[in-house]
C-alpha cells in the first residue's frame, strides 16, 4: 500500500482549529464582559432600591421622635441599620402653625463600589389627639406634602 502525504492539509486542519479557539475565546469574552456589567448595574440599581429604604425609615423614626417631643426634637445623627446608614433631620418651618420639615436621608453600598444616597423630604403638621385615642404621643403627625430630592 503506498504511503500518502497530507502535504498542506495538516497546515489547514490546524488554521481551522485556530481560528474555532479565536472565535470561540472572542464570544467567550464578550460574554464575561456583559455579564460583569449587568451584575454591576444589578448591585447599584439594589444599593439605589436600599438607600430609598432607608430614607424612608429615617422618616418613621422622625415622625415617632416629633410626635413624642415636638418641641425637642431636632433629628437623629447618622445610624447604622442592615448594611447601609441612615439620618433624619427636623426643623419647624412656621412656628404658630405647628408644622415641621423632616429630611431624611439613605446610604448603601460600600464608599468604592456603587454606593447610593437617596433622601426624602416630608412636610408634617402636628394634630393634638383628645380622649380615648391618647395612649401615647399626644401629637399625632399628618403628612402635607412628600418628595424625593437629591442627596447630597
Amino acid at each position: 500500500m503506498p504511503v500518502r502525504h497530507m502535504g498542506n492539509k495538516k497546515g489547514s486542519a490546524t488554521l481551522v482549529a485556530l481560528i474555532v479557539i479565536f472565535v470561540m475565546a472572542t464570544l467567550a469574552s464578550a460574554l464575561y464582559l456583559r455579564l460583569t456589567n449587568r451584575m454591576k448595574l444589578l448591585r447599584q440599581r439594589e444599593h439605589s432600591l436600599a438607600a430609598f429604604n432607608l430614607a424612608e425609615s429615617a422618616i418613621s423614626v422622625g415622625l415617632s421622635g416629633l410626635a413624642q417631643a415636638p418641641e425637642s426634637y431636632r433629628g437623629q445623627e447618622e445610624t447604622r441599620l442592615g448594611t447601609g446608614t441612615f439620618a433624619v433631620s427636623c426643623k419647624r418651618t412656621e412656628t404658630g402653625n405647628r408644622t415641621w420639615e423632616l429630611t431624611g436621608t439613605g446610604s448603601a453600598g460600600s464608599e468604592g463600589s456603587a454606593a447610593r444616597n437617596r433622601a426624602v423630604r416630608v412636610t408634617v403638621k402636628l394634630e393634638k389627639m383628645t380622649g380615648e385615642q391618647v395612649a401615647g404621643p399626644s401629637w399625632r403627625p399628618v403628612i402635607i406634602s412628600w418628595q424625593e430630592i437629591d442627596a447630597q
